[in-house]
């Protein structure tokens, strides 16, 4: 008895033996079936395209500060002449023009100033133009690539699930006999 029960034991170890084997085997072939360079390259492109758009977001937020910060010189600059022309007024109604003369010569240097920042400004507001269409760009790009990523893992998915309900029902066949 104890022999013969010894014997099956053996029996079906060797027979879970073969058929862990047998599992891992159609794993692995499972595997390289669902294996996709494609996907793999989609998921790089994805990856450097994402890199791409932060980059771009940085751009856009530099050329933003830019503007503002040459906006705000702008800002500056509007109030600062009014103060200079009254200083101005107050130099000739006392009789000091050498006050009047170099209070209209800042005028002038703040107006020249003033024309080279808005001439700054409008290269400053080119600029957010460009790098906010080159962010919409990149951004709408990457979501499409995100969209085709989606669709292709669910396509992979549905492979890997015909694949392992092939191998289930292969299993199933070959624990029957």
């Amino acid at each position: 008895d104890f022999n013969i029960m010894l014997k099956k034991i053996e029996s079906e170890t060797l027979a879970a033996k073969r058929f862990e084997t047998m599992v891992s085997q159609e794993i692995n072939a499972n595997n390289a079936c669902c294996d996709d360079s494609e996907y793999e390259k989609m998921k790089i492109d994805i990856v450097a395209l994402e890199e791409t758009v932060h980059e771009s977001k940085e751009a856009l937020m530099i050329a933003e500060a830019d503007a503002e910060r040459v906006q705000n010189n702008i800002i500056q600059m509007a109030k600062y002449v009014p103060v200079l022309e009254n200083r101005k007024r107050l130099s000739v109604s006392k009789r000091d023009f050498k006050a009047a003369a170099q209070a209209t010569k800042e005028a002038k240097e703040v107006f020249a100033s003033r024309e080279k920042c808005e001439m700054e400004m409008a290269m400053a507001n080119e600029q957010v133009a460009a790098g906010l269409k080159k962010y919409d760009k990149l951004t709408s790009e990457l979501n499409d690539k995100k969209l085709c990523m989606d669709k292709k893992e669910k396509e992979q998915a549905a492979k890997y699930l015909a694949q392992l309900k092939k191998n289930v029902g292969q299993l199933e066949l070959m624990k029957k006999e």
